[in-house]
């Protein structure tokens, strides 16, 4: 692997991945079958955005996860894993997710579509326990990839708007900005509670 690793140099591999690299291979190996304490993932960016014409979007842009599979594609490249979008029937609720975690758990429950159509049934009080129920289930379906590690953030626009946060990670953290407030942008890191097994929050805010 150091010889494909050497002829990558000055190439399309920077010596700072050709080091992380190595250095979490060197990790793994010393570990054996010991949980490893440095991470060997990367962060993920996710945004949604709803337009002054009532448009929703959302992207994301995984950093990935090292020493994977040659082929391997994660979450944030497949639509209604780790990104969608939707707008009902009725045009009545538009929806944007996207999502960060575990690409396999994302994946296996298509967790961004999934969120979405918890979503765009509409009713605020009903979409906020519909998708509670769906974080749940995540937590409980692991796709045989440790623990649930995922999380996700949604902007949903109907009568009134709202901001979902949610994860089965320890933390989530975002940032809420509106053109109507330009030097206003909120920051929020939400913790799940100890013992608990999700965290949510919901931030409102007019649409009109």
């Amino acid at each position: 692997m150091e010889e494909v690793l050497d002829a990558q140099r000055g190439g399309l591999l920077p010596d700072a991945s050709r080091a992380r690299f190595l250095r979490h291979r060197a990790i793994c190996s010393a570990a054996g079958s010991t949980p490893l304490n440095d991470p060997l993932n990367h962060d993920t960016v996710g945004c949604v955005v709803l337009d002054a014409d009532g448009h929703v979007a959302a992207g994301v842009s995984s950093g990935g996860i090292s020493l994977k599979y040659s082929g391997r594609v994660g979450e944030a490249a497949m639509y209604a894993a780790g990104v969608w979008t939707q707008q009902s029937s009725s045009d009545s609720v538009r929806v944007a997710v996207s999502c960060s975690g575990t690409g396999e758990q994302i994946m296996h429950q298509l967790l961004a579509k999934t969120v979405a159509d918890a979503l765009a049934l509409g009713g605020e009080d009903d979409s906020v326990e519909r998708v509670k129920g769906v974080l749940h289930r995540a937590a409980e379906s692991t796709a045989g990839f440790g623990e649930s590690a995922v999380g996700f953030v949604a902007i949903e626009a109907g009568e009134d708007g709202a901001v979902h946060l949610g994860h089965t990670t320890p933390s989530l953290a975002a940032a809420i900005w509106t053109a109507r407030r330009p030097r206003s942008t909120r920051f929020i890191l939400s913790r799940k509670r100890e013992g608990a097994p999700i965290a949510h929050q919901t931030h409102y805010f007019p649409t009109t």
